[in-house]
């Protein structure tokens, strides 16, 4: 059969590569021909005259007979009594609705107040038959929040259920179990109606609408703001009578005779529509868009929809969670078009609670909004939001197996989603093979087996060519040498190579990295997605040494200047621990720097370091993602395994010892063969403990225990990965993780669910389970008193006894400490904060949405990154680690200030890292900054001096050595005045000694810097009268001062014979 399709067609020959097989569409055809969007939940009915369900089940409202934990991420079919078929449904909050071909009404769900009308209270989760009145039918039916609605053969409404606001519409206040008749006014039937929250909505034989039930915000229309247990009439425009009526949570909707849609009641986040925030008690105009007219209408539960004569979907109010489906997430009292599929037209629309759904022209059924419930049938239960449309899964093809020329696809992973199988394809010689599939058909009956026999199982045949994958070759760039060997990348799923190890080596020359044709610098981090050819690219570094010549006898001092270092790191992850730094470079190395008491610099020293160092990976390991702790580092590698090193008396490293490390050594797998691959996806360093998350999905964690803070449930220490415990309350239940964080003796983290977790100390507070009790193991996150009602969280950071968090709304949150303003709330005191607030905005007007994009909990201060690019950061800042350009403590969100060298010229910010009182960032300029303590060198800038203002993080040049052939000079010390290298001269024959230069560049050993000769010469003893040397001369001083002498004894001599030869005459007495 034809359907199934193969992406791409053709790959790399001999070379491991990647494939998709994608299943093609049910050969049924079954597509949705009616559809009603529930609270939690959604109903369909399908093209084979069955009903299908999908969402929230608690109480058993999809009515496939599973009951309270077993919602589907995908359609259900509903187990309709033998030879049952439904020609129109309706859900409500948590029961549903149906009529069947035969005029027969069913219900399912939750029964408390009565809503399934089968004179019981208890809830089904299969539908029973509704007790109509004797000889009557119903023609139509609308399922509210816990009451039902319907029109019977003879003429009659009925209603049953909840009726505490009369919205029976029987003038009692009593509930009903089984239909009882609507008071319509007398001579009226009614021929539409709509079942809202608390109230009801019909529309008479006499043109009018009426409305009976809640009334608190104007949604019955009558002008009044009173509860009525009896249909009143909704004041209409003048000359205008309704044609169609939706009833929401506590507004209404209609469409006028006059072509215009109206709108009633509550207009919280502007679900009216008329570009107003006030609530009406009688119809206004819904502004629609110039030129548009709407046929369709549906009311939910804070927002509206509607679709016009083009097919176009329209929607307006609440947006919280993307029911819009603008793809803005912003509220709109004026409606907004739905960004429907290119190509695609709406026939049928459907509002929920904070979801919608539509069927369109091609025949698919779309949702958008919340999928807390899995209400949007996509195969996922992620508790995400979905901004535009997307359609529901159906019926499909499973992939039983896959082979290429007869060689089996052993790995694989299946798309929850779409079944399509993403696989490794067997390696093989160059040219086309057969491709065999063997599939079934999943899901089409109530009892699991496959519907239609014909189409159980079979197989298919495609083609697939093995071709010349992208090749990266390399280039010296005119060094000699060989080059490195080519590399490969897949032209179906591109993925970066590796930097050529060892780097390529030129005498005179300063290796500068690898270039792209146009000179500029290849990424390793990026993916490689076409043919390349990358060039060594070198600099000429100049030392100079002054003075070049000395004694014979050594001891001159000579200052060596280094050449300036090349253009600033470039990190891609950026991790500020306790008192040290780590970070992944574009250039593939993992640097680190500050303090380095027990080897957390993994540089096989203790020494610290205030600029850059290269973290001594494992051969052909590269990192792909770090974490800095207290004196500890953690890492993934390129392999996949976790590595560690630095302090462990706690056993934080994972390696069964409490032995510190200098370098990195590899986290041991779990204890109890969990995680067998011992790979993991995401790792977290905290004060003594170490959290992680293994290829397997669940959590692992290792190091001290004294609060807990492990999660398995003891407060043992454990020197190897274990499993952390799934949750006390029951929640996340698969006890799979998306994010983790460890934090200071306690622990966060995201579960699957959507939901935040959190043990270990809780001394102030910071697990937000509203205690100040530890917990050892997992507790879910309280929901914030006000805010991020669904209580999900896109992000987690923890600090110093405090968590902040990005709700799903991109608010921030904080709990725990507060002492020095460090929650961001606007307040400072000694209180534990046990559950989430709101971040408060910047006291500036700075990020005026007060949404955020990633946050980090340092010591005791906090930055993040505002919607806005800037940076903000509150708490303490005794040592400047705000970067405001001050000390001063700040109790809510200010902006950090540019850089002081003029970087990052824009200001804004890619990634954050809060430390123990310093910070890092990665500007928008691609450099990395920081500010803070740095009295170990934590800020990576060459010095040791704290400041509170973002400076550039660079490279160093140190000086190691410096050779008078053949004689090693004393080791060069950094002299900070004049900013030179300086050692003393060696002892040396007279004569030139060639001088080398040993250096290194961020402490890797760079090639010998050959410098210019240096000159000896001998020292000589001059006598004087005594015999006693007084003076020592060398070289041609000494020629020079011998001739002098000579002239002037000879001199001295003439003169004297001279004086003899002339003597004075003498007189006598």
């Amino acid at each position: 059969m034809d359907g199934f399709t193969l992406s791409p067609t053709k790959g790399p020959a001999n070379q491991d590569a990647m494939a998709t097989l994608t299943p093609p569409a049910p050969p049924t055809n079954v597509r949705f021909t009616r559809i009603s969007a529930g609270w939690w939940h959604s109903l369909a009915i399908g093209s084979d005259g069955n009903a299908y369900a999908w969402g929230d089940n608690d109480s058993g409202q999809l009515g496939d007979e599973t009951g309270s934990g077993s919602r589907s991420g995908k359609p259900v079919r509903v187990h309709a009594p033998t030879g049952v078929t439904f020609t129109q449904i309706s859900a409500g909050d948590d029961h549903s609705l149906a009529i069947d071909s035969n005029g027969n009404t069913y219900a399912w769900g939750y029964n408390a107040f009565g809503q399934l009308g089968n004179e019981t209270g208890s809830d089904s989760n299969k539908p029973v038959r509704v007790h109509t009145p004797t000889g009557v039918s119903f023609t139509q039916i609308s399922a509210g929040h816990w009451h039902s609605l319907a029109i019977g053969s003879d003429g009659n409404t009925y209603a049953w259920g909840n009726n505490a606001f009369g919205q029976l519409g029987d003038e009692t206040p009593s509930d009903s179990n089984k239909p009882v008749r609507v008071h319509a006014p007398t001579g009226v039937t009614f021929t539409q109606i709509s079942a809202g929250d608390n109230h009801s909505l019909a529309i008479g034989s006499d043109g009018n609408t009426y409305a009976w039930g809640r009334n608190t915000s104007g949604q019955l229309g009558d002008e009044t703001g009173s509860n009525s247990n009896k249909p009143v009439r909704v004041h209409t425009p003048t000359g205008v009578t309704f044609t169609q009526i939706s009833a929401g949570d506590d507004h209404s909707l209609a469409i006028g005779s006059d072509g215009n849609t109206y709108a009633w009641g509550d207009n919280d986040s502007g679900k009216l529509g008329d570009e107003t925030g006030s609530d009406s008690n009688k119809p206004v105009r819904v502004h629609a868009p110039t030129g548009v007219t709407f046929t369709q209408i549906s009311a939910g539960s804070y927002h509206s929809l509607a679709l016009d004569s083009n097919g176009n979907a329209y929607a307006w109010g609440y947006n919280g969670y993307n029911q819009l489906g603008d793809e803005t997430g912003s509220n709109s009292n004026k409606p907004v078009r739905v960004h429907t599929p290119t190509g695609v037209r709406f026939t049928q629309i459907s509002a929920g609670h904070w979801h919608s759904l539509a069927i369109g022209s091609d025949g698919n059924t779309y949702a958008w909004g919340s999928n807390y419930s899995s209400q949007l049938g996509n195969g996922r239960s992620d508790y995400g939001t979905h901004s535009r449309p997307a359609p529901v899964l159906m019926p499909r093809y499973v992939i039983d197996g896959v082979t290429f020329d007869g060689a089996s696809v052993t790995r694989k992973t299946v798309n929850p989603a779409t079944g399509a199988w993403d696989m490794h394809v067997p390696t093989h010689a160059p040219g086309a093979v057969t491709v065999t599939v063997a599939y079934h058909l999943d899901g089409l009956d109530v009892n699991g087996n496959i519907a239609n026999p014909r189409y159980q199982s079979g197989t298919v045949t495609l083609r697939y060519t093995y071709a010349t994958p992208y090749t990266v070759s390399f280039q010296l760039g005119g060094a000699p040498g060989t080059p490195p060997a080519s590399q490969y990348s897949y032209p179906d799923d591109p993925q970066p190579i590796n930097w050529p190890v060892p780097d390529p080596v030129w005498a005179g020359h300063w290796f500068d990295g690898w270039a792209k044709p146009d000179g500029s610098p290849w990424d390793f981090t990026q993916p490689v997605r076409n043919d390349l050819t990358l060039t060594a690219t070198w600099r000429t570094p100049r030392f100079t040494m002054t003075p070049t010549r000395g004694p014979d006898t050594g001891g001159t001092t000579v200052h060596i200047t280094p050449p300036d270092p090349p253009q600033p790191l470039r990190f891609t992850q950026i991790s500020a621990g306790s008192f040290h730094s780590l970070a992944i470079g574009t250039d593939g190395n993992t640097y680190a720097w500050g303090r380095n008491d027990y080897g957390e610099l993994g540089d096989d020293t203790r020494t610290d370091r205030n600029t850059p160092v290269r973290v001594h990976t494992p051969a052909g390991v590269r990192f792909t993602s770090v974490s800095a702790g207290n004196e500890f580092s953690l890492a993934i590698g390129s392999d996949g395994h976790a590595y560690s090193w630095g302090y462990n008396g706690s056993g934080q490293l994972g390696n069964d010892t409490s032995t510190y490390h200098r370098t990195p050594e590899q986290v041991h797998a779990p204890t109890n063969g969990d995680n067998p691959a011992n790979t993991w996806k995401t790792i977290s360093a905290g004060y003594w403990h170490s959290l992680a998350i293994g290829s397997d999905g669940h959590a692992y964690s290792w190091g001290a225990n004294g609060y807990g803070q492990l999660g398995d449930g003891s407060n043992d220490v454990s020197d190897r990965p274990e499993q952390v415990h799934a949750p006390t309350n029951g929640g996340n239940p698969a006890n799979t993780w998306k994010t983790i964080s460890a934090g200071d003796q306690f622990s966060l983290a995201i579960g699957s669910d959507g939901h935040a977790y959190s043990w270990g100390a809780n001394d102030y507070g910071q697990l937000g389970n509203g205690t100040n009790t530890r917990s050892n193991r997992p507790e879910q996150v309280h929901a914030p008193d006000s805010g991020n009602p669904a209580n999900t969280w896109k992000t987690i950071s923890t600090g110093g006894s405090r968590s902040l968090a990005i709700g799903s709304d991109d608010h921030a949150y904080s709990w725990g400490a507060n002492y020095c303003g460090q929650l961001g709330n606007g307040s400072s005191d000694d209180n534990p904060h046990s559950t989430p607030e709101q971040v408060h905005a910047p006291t500036n007007g700075d990020n005026p949405a007060n949404t955020w994009k990633t946050i980090s909990a340092g010591g005791d201060h906090s930055l993040a990154i505002g919607s806005d690019g800037h940076a903000y950061s509150w708490g303490a800042n005794d040592y400047g680690q705000l970067g405001d350009g001050s000390n001063t403590r700040s109790n809510r969100p200010e902006q950090v200030h540019a850089p002081t060298n003029g970087g990052n010229p824009a200001n804004t910010w890619k990634t954050i890292s809060a430390g123990g009182y310093h910070s890092l960032a990665t500007g928008s300029d691609g450099h990395a900054y920081s500010w803070g303590w740095n009295w170990h060198g934590e800020l990576g800038d060459g010095s040791i001096y704290g400041r509170s203002t973002p400076a550039l993080i660079g490279h160093k040049i140190t000086v190691t050595g410096a050779t008078f052939e053949p004689t090693n000079a004393p080791t060069p010390t950094w002299n900070p005045t004049t900013h030179t290298w300086d050692t003393t001269s060696p002892t040396h024959p007279e004569g030139q000694a060639t001088v080398t230069i040993h250096w290194t560049l961020d402490g890797v050993t760079q090639t010998d810097y050959p410098i210019n000769p240096y000159e000896y010469y001998h020292l000589y003893t001059l006598p004087k009268a005594g015999g006693a040397p007084t003076q020592q001369l060398a070289g041609a001083t000494l020629l020079t001062l011998t001739t002098l002498t000579a002239l002037t004894l000879t001199s001295h001599h003439i003169t004297r014979k001279h004086h003899h030869t002339h003597q004075p005459t003498t007189t006598s007495k």
